[in-house]
């Protein structure tokens, strides 16, 4: 069928829609696609042509970090495809940059030093890639490196590199206590800055310019909660507090139903504790609900990557429980525990604040050390029999 595709644009196009579509059930054939989608139009010169490849370059550093450079690697030594290996490895590269800008704590003077025309291109990228969820905002110590970089570059280049910033900022400190210590100045310095270009204008086209008097002043049931529907964003919000009050180095979630569409957990612990190890308790019964029985961790990683791009998982183990002839989980429950405290939802973590009321409670140290001891006595294979049953499991890393 592709031979017969005449259009090079249209038949990259395909190529990238089928390795989408397999990249999660099967990434050996995505590779397979991406890497005969660049092969097959190696020789097409045309700007539409060009920036489909760099697309099919892009999705395959999703796909598998190395396969750019194993299909350099692959290619013969024929001059018609020697732009091709320019032009992947170049983009490689561009993304390797651009990642390592968006790395938590990253040295952004010391990343961008020999790299520094590109800074404005991959800030563009990663602001759309935050406005996805895609990747973790810059941490306050980043952004202010950051607006020094921005300030040696031409405003129309200095632009985008600014709204990455601000955006950070806004992501990660909006609904904190730190919101009004770091982004109100932001907003502030912003607008003082319009008005002194305006100024500038003003003056240069012989109008007089408008300051204002003030331009120059300085300053410019105590543990359960009713989670109603509609109120998943309240949910939310409780448990990122809880999260970033508790500070965890280590939390155990169970949730008989937890699946990849239950991701938005770890990216709220990634976001508010990024240090902290996580481990899932699971049921292989929802996960054949989902059709990840057969594979189920290239599964879970191909869902994370296609979800959430470059955004790295917190450390995370999945602990897929099974007891004999249902497959279903032991434990019913939805705890998220850690040694200080824990937290019970009363419904799934996918149904909580969505179409149907539930409650969210909080419980002290010592009852989050019982709950935590019976949660690990199965991740450690300690209970492995409950009322005459079976009970199988199997742990991954995501």
């Amino acid at each position: 069928m592709m031979p017969e595709i005449k259009s090079a644009g249209d038949k990259m196009s395909r190529y990238h829609y089928l390795a989408e579509i397999f990249w999660p059930i099967d990434p050996g054939v995505a590779r397979g696609f991406i890497k005969e989608g660049l092969l097959k139009t190696s020789g097409e010169d045309s700007l539409s042509a060009r920036r489909k490849q760099l697309d099919l370059v892009d999705l395959a550093h999703k796909v598998d970090p190395d396969l750019p450079d194993k299909i350099i690697d692959s290619t013969d030594q024929d001059p018609a495809r020697a732009k091709l290996r320019k032009s992947i490895k170049k983009q490689n590269e561009n993304i390797s940059f651009r990642k390592s800008l968006a790395s938590p704590g990253s040295d952004i003077k010391e990343v961008i030093r020999n790299n520094r025309e590109e800074l404005p291109r991959a800030a563009w990228k990663n602001l759309s890639l935050l406005h996805a969820d895609k990747t973790l905002p810059l941490s306050e110590i980043q952004c202010r490196e950051m607006s020094i970089e921005a300030s040696e570059f031409p405003i129309d280049h200095a632009y985008p590199i600014y709204a990455w910033m601000i955006e950070s900022l806004r992501k990660k400190y909006s609904s904190t206590q730190q919101g009004e210590e770091f982004i109100r100045p932001v907003f502030d310095s912003c607008c003082e800055n319009v008005l002194f270009l305006e100024s500038m204008v003003g003056v240069a086209c012989g109008r007089r310019p408008f300051v204002p008097d003030d331009f120059s002043q300085e300053g410019l049931g105590d543990g359960v909660k009713i989670i109603s529907k509609g109120e998943r964003n309240v949910a939310m919000d409780m448990l990122s507090n809880w999260l970033r009050d508790t500070s965890p180095d280590e939390l155990i979630f169970s949730d008989p139903y937890f699946c990849p569409e239950s991701f938005e957990l770890l990216r709220l612990i990634s976001a508010n504790c990024e240090n902290a190890r996580v481990s899932i308790l699971t049921s292989l019964k929802a996960q054949q609900d989902k059709g990840l029985s057969k594979n189920i961790e290239d599964g879970y990683r191909a869902a994370w990557s296609k979800e959430y791009g470059e955004i790295p998982p917190p450390q995370t183990d999945i602990a897929v429980l099974a007891l004999e002839g249902s497959g279903g989980s032991p434990v019913h429950d939805r705890w998220l525990v850690c040694r200080h405290g824990g937290v019970r939802l009363g419904t799934s973590f996918n149904s909580i604040g969505r179409l149907k009321d539930s409650e969210i409670s909080f419980f002290n140290e010592e009852e989050s050390l019982k709950i935590k001891a019976l949660l690990e006595s199965y991740l450690h294979r300690k209970t492995r029999i409950m009322e005459g049953k079976k009970i199988n499991i199997s742990i991954f890393e995501l």
